[in-house]
């Protein structure tokens, strides 16, 4: 079962596009070494990903937010690869939070 809002599909003209909020969840950026761990997961499936780690900031006079996700793009997504993207974020965010209960 995924978590609608760790995880997420848009859909994309040439694809599918799935957003991890890394940083809502982690209080912090996904490492290079964890983008290419998912990445070398990803491989096993598909030929080409793309990942694309990004800031987000939100602003306006009241309030401002900083964002982190992580976009991964793909031709097509299955339920398993939602899957795998869903565990690949609970694993790195578990073994380094910076946000505790």
């Amino acid at each position: 079962m995924t978590d609608s809002t760790l995880v997420f599909e848009t859909p994309r003209e040439s694809g599918t596009e799935i957003v991890v909020n890394f940083g809502v969840f982690s209080g912090r950026d996904a490492t290079e070494a964890e983008i290419r761990r998912l990445a070398d997961e990803l491989l096993d499936t598909f030929e080409a990903v793309e990942i694309v780690a990004e800031h987000r900031y939100e602003l306006n006079r009241e309030m401002e937010a900083a964002v982190h996700v992580v976009r991964v793009r793909l031709p097509y997504a299955s339920e398993q690869t939602r899957v795998t993207i869903e565990e690949w974020a609970r694993d790195a965010i578990d073994e380094r939070s910076v946000i505790r209960p």
